[in-house]
C-alpha cells in the first residue's frame, strides 16, 4: 500500500470522532488542557502520586517557582524529534503541511528550536540544521544530545517523491557547534518512523521502516537495535522480531521497553502494548489502550516521570496505573493531537505541536501539564 493511500485511510478514520474538531475536520482555536476526573480505572483524586520525587517540582523547596506555561512553537509541526536537556527544551525538524501535502523537501522544518524552561520570559531560539528531516530521534544522555535516524525528501513541490530513511547516530559536540558522526545503525537506509527508549545507557531504536526513494518503497523492519552509549565503539546489536509496527511511541519503563500503538504492514491499529524484557529477551502485552478511536494509539508520544509511564494519544494523556493492569485519562488536550511530541520536566508534562483534524492539521500548541498537584 503507498503512503498516499495509507493517509487517505487514516482520514477516513480520522474524519468522524477527531476530538476538538468540526465536522469538516477543521480544527477549534482552544489548546487548553482539560484535566482528567476520574476518568480512568482507580484515578480518583489521587492524580499527582509521586509528589516530590521528581527534581525541583516541590514548590517551597528553595527554587523558584516554574513556568505555568510557554510560548507556542515558532510554526506548526507534526513528526518532529524533542527532548528535555537539563533545563533547556529542544525541538527540531518535523513535516510543516497537511498529510497530503507535506511530500517535498518545502515541507520539512529545517531549524532546531530551543526554549530555556526555567524563565517565564524566555522565547524560542533558532538555529539552522545541517539537514532538514522529520520523524528523527533526539536523546540527552549523561549531559550530552544525541540524535538517530530519520527521514528526508530530496524532492520538490512538483517532483516525483523521493523519500529517504537515513541510518545516522550523532552526537552534539556542544564548543564546535556542530554534529559528530558515530557508528551508523544496521542497514544502508537505517530507520525512521521508529520508537526510541533509553534504558540506562542503552537506547534502543524500535521497528519503524526504512524509505529507499519512490512512494511506495517502505519497508517495515522486524528489528530492534540497540547500542550502548556508555561505549558507542562496541557498535549496533540487531535483535530480530517477528511482528511489524511503525509510527508508534516506546518508552523504558521497569526495566522494560513498551512499545505503544503504532501501525501494521496490514494497516491494522492495535490497542495492545508489546512490551519487552531486555534481560530475558522475551515479549509480553500490556493491558490495552482505553479509546475510542479506531487508530488507537497511532501517532502516539511516550514518556516517563517520577517512576510512571505517560502516553499521548488524539484522545488524551494516558498514565499506566501502578500495577500496570490498565490506563487512566490524566488530561484532555484541546484539539486532541496526534505526532506530536510528549516530555518530562520537572514533575511536568510538556505536550509539543502535533496534527488534528482528517488531515492532520499541523498543530504550535504548547501544553503544559502538572503531575505533582
Amino acid at each position: 500500500m503507498t503512503i498516499d493511500r495509507k493517509v487517505g485511510l487514516l482520514a477516513l478514520c480520522l474524519a468522524c470522532w477527531m476530538p476538538g474538531c468540526d465536522d469538516d475536520g477543521s480544527t477549534s482555536a482552544d489548546s487548553g488542557v482539560q484535566m482528567g476526573e476520574g476518568e480512568g480505572e482507580g484515578e480518583g483524586e489521587g492524580e499527582g502520586e509521586g509528589e516530590g520525587e521528581g527534581e525541583g517540582e516541590g514548590e517551597g523547596e528553595g527554587e523558584a517557582q516554574l513556568p505555568q506555561s510557554y510560548p507556542p512553537l515558532p510554526e506548526a509541526i507534526v513528526a518532529f524529534a524533542a527532548t528535555v536537556h537539563g533545563d533547556t527544551l529542544i525541538v527540531e525538524g518535523g513535516n510543516r503541511f497537511e498529510a497530503h501535502m507535506g511530500q517535498s523537501n518545502a515541507a520539512l522544518n529545517g531549524e532546531r528550536w530551543t526554549l530555556d524552561l526555567m524563565d517565564p520570559a524566555a522565547e524560542w531560539q533558532a538555529m539552522p540544521m545541517d539537514w532538514a528531516m522529520q520523524q528523527s530521534t533526539l536523546i540527552s544522555y549523561d549531559g550530552t544530545l544525541y540524535q538517530a535516524g530519520g527521514m528526508t525528501f530530496e524532492n520538490g513541490p512538483e517532483e516525483d517523491v523521493e523519500l529517504y530513511s537515513r541510518p545516522t547516530l550523532r552526537r552534539w559536540d556542544a564548543g564546535a557547534g556542530e554534529w559528530v558522526e558515530l557508528p551508523a545503525m544496521p542497514g544502508e537506509y537505517g530507520r525512521a518512523s521508529h520508537g526510541t527508549a533509553l534504558h540506562g545507557s542503552v537506547l534502543y531504536l524500535n521497528r519503524g521502516w526504512q524509505l529507499t526513494g519512490p512512494s511506495g518503497s517502505g519497508e517495515y523492519l522486524q528489528s530492534i537495535v540497540s547500542i550502548d552509549l556508555a561505549d558507542v565503539q562496541a557498535g549496533w546489536t540487531e535483535t530480530a522480531i517477528d511482528f511489524t509496527l511503525r509510527d508508534m511511541c516506546s518508552a523504558a519503563h521497569g526495566d522494560r521497553i513498551w512499545l505503544i500503538g503504532g501501525m501494521t504492514v496490514e494497516t491494522m491499529w492495535p490497542a495492545t502494548p508489546r512490551v519487552y524484557d531486555p534481560a530475558a529477551g522475551t515479549w509480553s502485552d500490556g493491558p490495552d489502550l482505553p479509546l475510542f478511536a479506531p487508530i488507537k494509539g497511532f501517532g502516539c508520544a511516550a514518556t516517563t516521570a517520577d517512576g510512571r509511564l505517560y502516553v499521548s494519544t488524539a484522545e488524551g494523556v494516558l498514565r499506566l496505573n501502578e500495577d500496570e493492569s490498565g490506563w487512566e485519562t490524566i488530561a484532555r488536550p484541546e484539539p486532541g493531537r496526534l505526532f506530536g511530541q510528549l516530555v518530562a520536566h520537572r514533575g511536568r508534562l510538556i505536550l509539543l505541536g502535533g496534527g488534528t483534524g482528517m488531515t492532520v492539521v499541523p498543530h504550535d500548541a504548547v501544553n503544559v501539564i502538572p503531575l505533582g498537584e
